[in-house]
Order: C-alpha cells, then sequence, then structure tokens
C-alpha cells in the first residue's frame, strides 16, 4: 500500500512538471506577442494566470512573488496588473481538480496534433500523449490500462 501511494505521489509529480512546463509555453505566447507590438491576448493571458493561481494554491506557495520570480517583473506585470491584490484563493481540492482540468486539455491537445502529425516528419510524441493520459488517469485513481478508447468517451 506505501508504495502504491508513493507512485501515485509520483505521479502527480510528474503531472504538475508537465503542467508547468504546458503554463510556461502558453506564458512564452503571451510574452512575445506582447513584446512584438501585438495587443497581448487578454484571454490567454487569463489562462496563463489561473494556471498559476492553480498551481500556486495546490503546492502551497504563495502567488507572489513565485509568479514573479518564475518570469520576470515584466511578465508579471502583464498577468497580474492589479498586482498581488487580485488573486483567487482557492482551496488544494479545487486547485487540484482545475489542474486536472486544464491537463485533460492539454492532453486533447496533443493528441490532437498527433492524429494530425505528417507521418514522414512528426513533430508530436504520441508515446509523450499516451504517458500524459496515463498520468491524468492514474491522479484520477482509474487503472493505467483504461481502454484509451473509453478515456475519450
Amino acid at each position: 500500500m506505501g508504495k502504491q501511494i508513493q507512485e501515485i505521489d509520483k505521479g502527480k509529480k510528474e503531472l504538475l512538471d508537465w503542467f508547468l512546463a504546458e503554463t510556461d509555453e502558453l506564458a512564452d505566447l503571451v510574452y512575445d506577442s506582447s513584446t512584438n507590438g501585438k495587443p497581448t491576448d487578454t484571454a490567454l493571458a487569463k489562462k496563463v494566470r489561473s494556471r498559476l493561481e492553480a498551481y500556486c494554491a495546490y503546492m502551497g506557495k504563495p502567488l507572489f512573488p513565485f509568479a514573479v520570480d518564475w518570469y520576470d517583473k515584466e511578465m508579471a506585470e502583464i498577468l497580474f496588473p492589479e498586482g498581488e491584490n487580485e488573486t483567487s484563493p482557492l482551496s488544494s481540492g479545487e486547485a487540484f481538480t482545475q489542474i486536472l482540468a486544464e491537463f485533460l486539455e492539454d492532453i486533447r491537445k496533443l493528441f490532437r496534433a498527433v492524429l494530425t502529425n505528417d507521418p514522414a516528419d512528426p513533430h508530436f510524441s504520441a508515446v509523450t500523449a499516451e504517458r500524459k493520459a496515463a498520468l491524468y488517469l492514474q491522479c484520477q485513481k482509474r487503472p493505467v490500462s483504461y481502454p484509451l478508447i473509453n478515456f475519450w468517451r
């Protein structure tokens, strides 16, 4: 039983690492847009902000200075123009539920990219997509051998 809990904790850690990496990629899109003179995609900025709030709430970290340390001050001003006074307080359970929902969306996008990938010159990994799906199932306390066809239903 103890080993199973350790594996779940290890799985959650890996899921959170993937989640933060995806959040970083989305933040880069916001930053690139704003530094290239284009209007900031406010919907994407709000999504990144929401993801950071959920991550910090689940990890028990204060959003500030994490968001500022994670990126530079300029990026924090883009994501949090009103400063630290207007953050959404989430419980750990609410935060992890949100993380799982966002992670599922990330998995769906990755599977879509894998399925439309050029077989001769692939840019997306089906192995990574399956690993992420397995982590999601593990964190949902479903068997990892859960058939992928059922995963999508």
